[in-house]
């Protein structure tokens, strides 16, 4: 399996191999695209893959000033079970809201 993923800089994808019962910290960058301030962000990771556990499903951002971006507060905690298949695909929701 492989996680795609962008660098803290942004400025190209890399892609890092996981393996059986590997767990990943996921750290995620958010940028407010937007003309107004987002106050009190959330964010809830989500996947229905029998072979992935969400241990730390929830994570919360400092407010992300219009134009601004910012890393979540603590990382997501990713799990991979030991009988997961090859090459197997993993799809991952992120929600985001603010207050």
């Amino acid at each position: 399996m492989q996680l795609a993923y962008d660098t803290i800089d942004g400025n190209y994808q890399k892609r890092i191999p996981m393996d059986r019962k590997d767990t990943l910290l996921l750290n995620v960058r958010l940028e407010n695209v937007g003309d107004e301030n987002a106050l009190s962000v959330i964010c809830s990771l989500f996947t229905i893959d029998p072979y992935i556990t969400i241990s730390n499903p929830i994570a919360g951002f400092n407010n992300l000033k219009a134009g601004g971006d910012t890393l979540n507060l603590e990382p997501f905690k990713i799990e991979v079970k030991n009988m997961i298949p090859p090459a197997h695909n993993v799809q991952f929701l992120l929600s985001i809201k603010d207050s």
